[in-house]
C-alpha cells in the first residue's frame, strides 16, 4: 500500500486522481463536466459524454423559430415562440 498523498490520509494500492484530488479505484468510473471518465490500469480515460439521437425538429406554427439548447451537456433543438 501507498500513501496517495501527502495531504491525504488515503493509502491505496494503486489508483488515479479524480477531478476533485480525491483517489479514484482502477474500475472506478465519474462524470467530469461533459465527460465520462475512468480509471484503468494506464490511468484517467476521458471520452466525450455520449449524447442520444434526436429525431430532427420541424417548427410548423406561426412565429415559431428553432431553438438549440444545450441540456445536461446535449444539444436539444425545440420549437418556441418567437417573442
Amino acid at each position: 500500500m501507498t500513501l496517495f498523498s501527502s495531504k491525504s490520509n488515503i493509502c491505496v494500492a494503486s489508483c488515479c486522481t479524480g477531478p476533485d484530488g480525491q483517489p479514484k479505484q482502477p474500475g472506478e468510473t465519474w462524470q467530469s463536466g461533459c465527460q465520462q471518465c475512468n480509471c484503468d490500469e494506464d490511468g484517467v480515460q476521458c471520452e466525450p459524454r455520449t449524447c442520444p439521437t434526436q429525431k430532427p425538429v420541424t417548427c410548423t406554427e406561426e412565429g415559431e423559430v428553432l431553438v438549440n439548447r444545450t441540456v445536461d451537456c446535449c444539444e436539444t433543438l425545440t420549437c418556441e415562440c418567437n417573442k
